[in-house]
């Protein structure tokens, strides 16, 4: 990409040129329209782009769950990274390795949103881990109620327990997420699939039906009450 091997100087162009610029506010929101749209990210063609008064650089990342990527390139001064990690949260340390190999801002993750090494989110989710869901949630009691930790950081918190058959704390941590966030679907439905797991029927039918008046289109919440009425 930085020296354009193989590529047309024309497709070249059109792959760094701004194609569409990105909701500020969400990655995957396709059922609604934006607020507003950034003025600083964008996607071209295959590639994220960010531009800014002292550069423009290509970016891209990857997720399959347990292994994480991240690609950025400067296209002034053709320097480029690419970060391989295989970690759950190997992109928790990826905008200080990018900045200090590349410079830049790196605006992109403001813009994916993964929680940083040093976040809040971070040490609660290292407190749960060590001290136990109840515990740690009284000891981030103020930070959690200020909203330091995102809907979707408590989410996979709690999936992350749920996959190590924690299921106590996660119904906990899952609970704190209906608590802190109450209107959204999500939260309602990730805590169905909790009290599924632990075998509390009553409970899980309770959340997904919460979920579904929340959000009917949620088609998860409609195949699990099937599933749990069928039983």
């Amino acid at each position: 990409m930085l020296t354009g091997t193989g590529l047309k100087p024309t497709t070249l162009r059109e792959m760094e040129t701004p194609q569409v610029a990105l909701d500020p506010a969400c990655t995957n929101c396709t059922d609604r329209v934006p607020r507003e749209l950034s003025r600083n990210l964008f996607w071209g063609l295959g590639w994220g782009i960010e531009r800014t008064e002292k550069s423009v650089s290509l970016w891209h990342w990857g997720d399959n769950g347990a292994f994480k990527c991240f690609v950025a390139a400067q296209l002034k001064n053709k320097t480029a990274i690419v970060m391989f990690t295989n970690s759950e949260n190997g992109l928790a340390i990826a905008k200080p390795i990018v900045h200090d190999a590349i410079g830049g801002q790196q605006l992109a993750f403001t813009w994916i949103k993964y929680d940083s090494y040093d976040s809040v989110a971070t040490r609660f989710a290292k407190a749960v881990r060590v001290n136990g869901a109840s515990q740690a949630i009284a000891d981030f009691a103020a930070l959690l109620k200020a909203e330091a930790v995102r809907e979707s950081s408590i989410n996979s918190l709690g999936y992350r327990l749920l996959s190590r058959k924690k299921t106590a704390d996660a119904i906990r941590i899952f609970q704190l997420n209906v608590e802190l966030y109450p209107d959204s679907a999500n939260t309602y439905d990730s805590l169905g699939e909790a009290y599924m797991a632990a075998g509390d029927k009553t409970q899980a039918v309770k959340n997904y039906e919460k979920s579904l008046s929340l959000n009917p289109q949620n088609t998860n919440a409609i195949a699990m009450l099937k599933k749990l009425r069928e039983m």
